[in-house]
């Protein structure tokens, strides 16, 4: 039976949980007519359209694409010291703090990994998750560990992401075609291509493509040219209509090739994909959360992820989507 100080203490924690949640679903109404105005939107014809037509989607201040948005006690304590003494490479000196954010992380993985492999405990259940994903569960739990520190994320709050669009599982593909770990989309590879300089000054900056070249860098170390060996080539044409560059259709199938599972693939490919998947993920995250913080009144971490987490679906189900990955996150590591 647990003390009268022990239930005050978990009874205090979720009114805390209560109370981030049902305010931050006040404050998102006062923001969403100013999202709304600038919303990226699709407009594909497949049957007829050689291009992928957008707005001028998110454009992120250079100032802000260096911040770090670390929301947990437990990731400010072993990134923030690590960052200090070298940004460029995940290489912290506090093993006890990492052993315990990995721990956690991997038994999170163990407990809500895809279909019946989440009913499994047992040597030949792990054995089948690394034969699919091509990692284990810690090595999974690392792999967000580490792209989380080079991309400037929270751990916590990827993994709970990934969970939500995946359940940790590369062949996930949506009936609408949203691919991987994190569920890319069309308009997700249209803004990330954007970071990357490929329509010009008008969508992203050199800084911002410094960023995320320097981010994969730090993230694949020595792996770098497996990883991002056979990357699409990039195509843009004028279209006749807007008079602005548009991606062509192949651009946006080649790229979800790239990260696509295939027939036969080795566990060290599969591994590969991980990377890339996360790449891909992590660098839209950022963007959203650069963006938000930017353009919202409320500096706090925990809001600038709210909100940049409802960037991330449609109208019917973003505000739900983004209470869900937060209120995962804090289970998995409380306040």
């Amino acid at each position: 039976m647990l003390s009268n100080g022990k239930q005050l203490s978990q009874v205090s924690y979720l009114l805390k949980i209560l109370f981030l949640l049902s305010f931050s679903s006040f404050y998102s109404f006062a923001e969403e007519a100013q999202e709304q105005k600038i919303k990226p939107t699709e407009s594909v014809n497949s049957n007829t359209s050689p291009l992928i037509s957008y707005d001028t989607g998110y454009l992120v201040k250079e100032s802000l694409i260096n911040l770090s948005f670390f929301h947990y006690d437990l990731t400010r304590q072993l990134f923030i010291p690590t960052q200090t003494l070298n940004s460029k490479k995940f290489s912290p000196n506090n093993s006890a703090l990492l052993n315990e954010m990995t721990d956690k992380l991997e038994k999170y993985v163990l407990n809500e990994k895809n279909g019946k492999l989440s009913q499994c405990t047992n040597n030949q259940c792990s054995n089948q998750f690394l034969q699919l994903n091509g990692v284990t569960e810690r090595e999974m739990a690392n792999e967000v560990i580490v792209s989380s520190f080079c991309f400037g994320t929270d751990p916590f709050i990827e993994a709970s992401k990934v969970r939500q669009e995946s359940k940790f599982d590369i062949r996930s593909v949506s009936p609408t075609g949203a691919i991987g770990l994190t569920q890319i989309t069309g308009i997700g590879l249209k803004e990330i291509l954007d970071q990357f300089g490929h329509r010009g000054a008008k969508y992203s900056s050199l800084e911002l493509k410094n960023f995320i070249f320097e981010a994969i860098d730090c993230y694949t170390g020595e792996q770098k040219d497996k990883v991002m060996a056979n990357f699409p080539a990039i195509n843009t044409f004028v279209s006749g209509q807007r008079r602005s560059l548009e991606y062509t259709a192949d651009t946006i199938a080649n790229l979800k090739r790239w990260i696509s599972v295939k027939p036969n693939q080795t566990t060290e490919e599969r591994a590969i994909l991980v990377k890339r998947q996360l790449i891909l993920g992590q660098t839209l995250l950022k963007i959203y959360l650069a963006f938000s913080y930017g353009t919202s009144t409320n500096k706090q971490t925990f809001f600038v992820y709210e909100r940049a987490l409802r960037m991330f679906n449609g109208d019917r189900i973003k505000v739900k989507y983004a209470k869900e990955v937060l209120k995962k996150s804090i289970f998995l590591n409380p306040l």
